[in-house]
């Protein structure tokens, strides 16, 4: 995916986009095959919406609050990747938990949409990551989950650490901040209809 660790801003005026460039949020490229690839897990969750709608709400819940950050927030976003892959090789040389795991529970409503859809094909009782959220890198034992053909069940039970970059009473008002500062690049036309009105309006640059 675009939303990868480390990944740096090119000029949003480059006119050579990877192929399969449909949108670009400050230079960072957005393939139509990874907006598809959540958004059929979404259609997992909830198969009657059309694919504009999957497509639409896979851009606004995900790839583009991801990108801004990315984009805006690149040395922090780097330390805290850092400290998780380091803790991840620790992890492998040591037995059990350590003490500061936090312990999940429940459906995938309660793991978040942004932890659920990256961590349904894991290994069970490993540790996996860095797994980057909004203002963190996490790593992740998964314990139990239900069946792929129950992803509504509430059989969810893991294990995670946490490795920030942003202060979490910040969090939103650093993600709004970013967006806000972004400048979104519509490659494909036929994507213009894609992105709400208003986050167009919304991410050019604070013009």
């Amino acid at each position: 995916m675009a939303c990868r660790p480390g990944s740096e801003a090119a000029p949003a005026s480059s006119p050579e986009w990877p192929e399969g460039t449909v949108l670009a949020v400050d230079g960072l490229a957005i393939l139509q095959s990874e907006v598809d690839e959540l958004g059929a897990l979404v259609a997992v969750l909830y198969p009657e919406y059309t694919r504009p709608h999957l497509r639409r709400l896979t851009l606004t819940n995900r790839i583009l609050p991801l990108l801004a950050m990315q984009s805006h927030f690149s040395e922090g976003r780097k330390a805290g990747h850092l400290s998780a892959k380091k803790a991840l090789t620790d992890l492998g040389k040591e037995h059990g938990d350590p003490p500061d795991a936090i312990q999940i529970s429940g459906s995938w409503h309660d793991l978040g949409f942004e932890l659920w859809s990256t961590i349904t094909e894991s290994p069970l009782e490993e540790w996996t990551g860095p797994i980057e959220l909004p203002g963190r890198f996490v790593l992740v034992k998964i314990h139990e989950r239900p069946p792929a053909d129950q992803p509504r069940k509430n059989a969810w039970r893991l294990s995670m650490l946490e490795y920030p970059h942003l202060p979490t009473s910040e969090l939103h008002l650093e993600i709004d901040a970013a967006l806000n500062r972004s400048v979104l690049t519509v490659v494909d036309p036929a994507w213009r209809e894609v992105v709400p009105q208003s986050w167009k309006h919304r991410m050019s640059g604070g013009s």
